[in-house]
């Protein structure tokens, strides 16, 4: 069977409206139908259609006395959340290369999207023996520890509940079995510079790997290391605090 090349898999209708809105963050002020559709080669009535679905999104938004149209705080918004995760990758990698060396487990960086928690970024155990890659996969963000540590950090004192304040007061969560059978959960939160919990750095470990000694004597501490290190270049002042009196 041939190969098809990947242009062949391209859809034209989304392939165009990533045009107009790439056409779109190129404006400083407002446009019309009419300079987008001879900018893009595309008919007034399309771009039109088109703009009409941007702005129910609120990727546009459109004056009403002019009837011209400007980039709408969703665009913005969407943009700024590409650019937190790629900041927050680009500042855990190696402080995650350097805890899965210590630890010899897998090291994963997870970020909440609502009520989910969305598994980033992992550096690989060098174990025989390794928990499936979970890369990519998404959880609700109250189903296990890395998701729980953000929830406790980032809930109201009068709205936490006795599981979450234990959370908050020992700076981490472990659990057992809730993202699969036979393996463990350490996860502590990440920190930015307004001080809310934007991401967690947890460890996966098969159970059997998993003492009480190893937990508190050597996971938890170096995890929590870590993710004061993190939360230091994502400019969580007391992180930084800490490490430099540390």
């Amino acid at each position: 069977m041939p190969v098809k090349n990947k242009s062949s898999y391209s859809i034209q209708s989304v392939g165009n409206a990533l045009c107009i809105l790439e056409a779109i963050s190129e404006e400083t002020g407002e446009f019309g139908v009419s300079h987008l559709s001879k900018k893009l080669g595309l008919s007034r009535s399309y771009i039109f259609r088109m703009l009409a679905t941007f702005a129910q999104r609120g990727y546009v938004q459109q004056d009403e006395i002019s009837g011209r149209y400007r980039a709408g705080l969703a665009a913005y918004e969407t943009g700024g959340r590409f650019l937190h995760q790629m900041t927050m990758l680009q500042k855990s990698k190696p402080v995650m290369e350097t805890l899965a060396e210590k630890v010899s487990e897998a090291v994963y960086l997870a970020i909440p999207d609502e009520n989910d928690l969305l598994l980033v970024e992992m550096v690989d155990s060098s174990q025989k023996i390794r928990v499936m890659s979970l890369v990519g996969k998404r959880f609700s963000l109250d189903q296990f520890s890395a998701g729980k540590v953000i929830m406790a950090h980032n809930a109201k004192s009068n709205d936490l509940c006795c599981s979450l304040k234990v959370i908050v007061d020992q700076g981490a969560y472990v659990d057992f079995g809730a993202v699969g059978e036979g393996v463990g959960c350490l996860a502590v939160p990440v920190f930015n510079a307004q001080g809310s919990a934007c991401s967690s750095l947890c460890i996966l470990v098969p159970e059997f790997r998993l003492s009480t000694d190893r937990i508190e004597n050597e996971l938890l501490p170096l995890l929590k290391g870590a993710g004061d290190d993190v939360s230091a270049k994502m400019g969580h002042y007391k992180a930084g605090l800490l490490r430099r009196c540390s």
